[in-house]
């Protein structure tokens, strides 16, 4: 009995600091829409995928929390961005617009 007290005890701990670490998932992507290159920040680390709309993957990026994207060989149109953090996942639009000026 006194083990599974114990084992309760230290599992609510643990329940107790993961809850509290939770950190939403803010993310913001500048400039919006695109041209040549953007930046995408998030206030917690996250991997990244970029994705037109046939659902291919464009580019991926590991779990960090800045991400510079070179968009010069994209076409313009419609992308989304997936961002996966430990605890949630977001979708973003991404708009690129004609390098063109």
């Amino acid at each position: 009995m006194k083990k599974i007290l114990v084992l309760g005890s230290a599992l609510f701990t643990l329940l107790q600091v993961s809850a509290q670490s939770q950190q939403p998932l803010n993310a913001m992507i500048s400039p919006n829409p695109v041209r040549d290159y953007c930046e995408i920040r998030t206030s917690v680390p996250a991997e990244i995928r970029v994705m037109d709309l046939k659902g291919s993957v464009i580019i991926e990026q590991k779990e960090e929390r800045f991400h510079d994207l070179e968009m010069t060989q994209l076409e313009e149109g419609i992308y989304f961005v997936y961002l996966i953090g430990r605890e949630e996942v977001q979708t973003l639009r991404l708009v690129k617009a004609s390098s063109a000026r």
